[in-house]
């Protein structure tokens, strides 16, 4: 299992990724280890930590997997934008069990720009991406 080996990478060569949609309190979507995005943070260099996961449609977790799962991310991507999910607030009202995971405490969880789609060739995270503890308005 992919879990299983994690320990055996070095922790300064990869940086784990989650990308999690919550559809309301308590059901929680991710991709599978073949779309796009999986193979995108790949392509970076990153660790996709649902990569567990078969197939190339979203599956849903449960919510003690999809917290004991985002306690080991150092990224936090919902993908979502400011017209669905106003605020970090908002997400943590809709994830309370994640308030306490290290990706939470460290505020590093992100969402896409409002205009993500419409500017999706560009490659500037800051550009496309939306730092949600700080504000994405």
């Amino acid at each position: 299992m992919w879990k299983a080996s994690l320990s055996a990478w070095p922790r300064w060569r990869r940086w784990l990724l989650a990308w999690t949609s919550l559809v309301r309190a308590g059901i929680v979507y991710v991709p599978g280890y073949e779309p796009y995005v999986a193979n995108a943070v790949r392509s970076a260099g990153g660790g996709y930590i649902f990569s567990y996961i078969p197939g190339a449609g979203s599956a849903q977790i449960s919510l003690e997997e999809f917290y004991t799962t985002l306690a080991e991310a150092d990224i936090w991507i919902y993908p979502s934008n400011v017209n669905y999910m106003p605020s970090y607030n908002a997400l943590l009202e809709l994830a309370p069990v994640a308030v306490d995971t290290p990706v939470v405490v460290n505020r590093n969880v992100w969402q896409f720009d409002e205009y993500y789609w419409m500017k999706i060739n560009e490659s500037d995270i800051h550009r496309l991406g939306c730092h949600l503890p700080s504000g994405c308005v």
